[in-house]
């Protein structure tokens, strides 16, 4: 699990109003980004497919 309170710490302690990050490591962190939606929309589907299909049992039983 990644800690965000000490991530945002740590930038906070950097000095000034500005940091310059290089376009690389922006697309990098956007891709991450997208990557952590892609699975929580595919977590999402698993747990109703998951619980349709236990209704579906339950209705046959």
């Amino acid at each position: 699990m990644i800690d965000v309170a000490q991530y945002k710490a740590e930038i906070a302690a950097i000095p000034g109003d500005s940091l310059i990050i290089p376009r690389s490591q922006i697309n990098e962190l956007l891709t991450e980004l997208e990557n952590g939606q892609i699975a929580k929309r595919t977590l999402r589907r698993i747990h109703t497919i998951a619980s349709m299909s236990s209704s579906v049992l339950a209705l046959a039983a």
